[in-house]
């Protein structure tokens, strides 16, 4: 069975931002006696949209925040991450011209926790806009990764925009968080593990692993699609 359609992940797949949204956030809560390591952000708190990421968090730790604080909290980290992101380099070697080649022979989907104005900013900047046929972004879905909701919604919001049904079962997820690759499997897709900053021992139930976008393309994903377990739905 061939590959109909994918969905893609947005932050840590499509642009190698996760480090900005973890300084932006270590940056702004610290002062406040809120803190968090490397592997609890790149564990339970990764692939979540910010207020997600602080509800999580802040149980975590115990603590209360006042909605107004959360809400000028949340704004001072976004104005942060986009001076950041003013200051380096997030470009993924290969994803463009993976991107272009993957569009070439099916749809491809974005579904993301980052806010649409990041996504619509990137795919723009990247020249990349016009190879997504769909884009959900964070609070346009009722429940957030590892629920199933993300990409049960992305895979529908993909069929109206091509005007046909897309089989689950050949709509390939590509995450890079924990969360993400459970609720991609939880909605009943095959999921692409992207290792670039997390192990692959961290996304289990993958049914195959990508480090490196460079000379990934539709043949290498059909490939890697081909050589799944016979008794395999991911």
């Amino acid at each position: 069975m061939p590959v109909e359609a994918i969905l893609f992940d947005f932050n840590g797949v499509i642009i190698d931002d996760e480090p900005l949204h973890l300084e932006a956030f270590r940056e702004l809560l610290a002062p406040l006696g809120i803190t968090f390591t490397d592997d609890e952000y790149y564990g339970p708190l990764l692939g979540i949209p910010d207020s997600e990421f602080m509800r999580r968090l802040l149980l975590m730790r115990g603590r209360a925040m006042a909605a107004d604080e959360l809400a000028r909290l949340l704004t001072d980290k976004a104005a942060r991450y986009m001076q950041l992101l003013g200051e380096r380099d997030v470009d993924l070697p290969g994803l463009p011209q993976c991107v272009r080649d993957l569009a070439a022979h099916m749809p491809l989907g974005v579904v993301s926790g980052a806010r649409r104005p990041e996504i619509e900013f990137h795919l723009q900047r990247l020249k990349l806009a016009d190879c997504f046929r769909f884009v959900l972004a964070a609070g346009e879905y009722p429940r957030t990764k590892p629920d199933p909701a993300p990409y049960l919604y992305g895979r529908a919001g993909l069929e109206k925009a091509v005007g046909r049904r897309l089989s689950p079962a050949r709509t390939v997820v590509i995450e890079d968080s924990p969360h993400g690759v459970a609720s991609g499997i939880a909605a009943g897709m095959p999921v692409l593990g992207f290792t670039a900053r997390v192990p692959a021992a961290a996304l289990p139930g993958c049914f195959a692993y990508l480090h490196d976008f460079t000379g990934f393309d539709f043949a290498a994903l059909t490939a890697a699609f081909e050589r799944r377990p016979a008794d395999s739905s991911r």
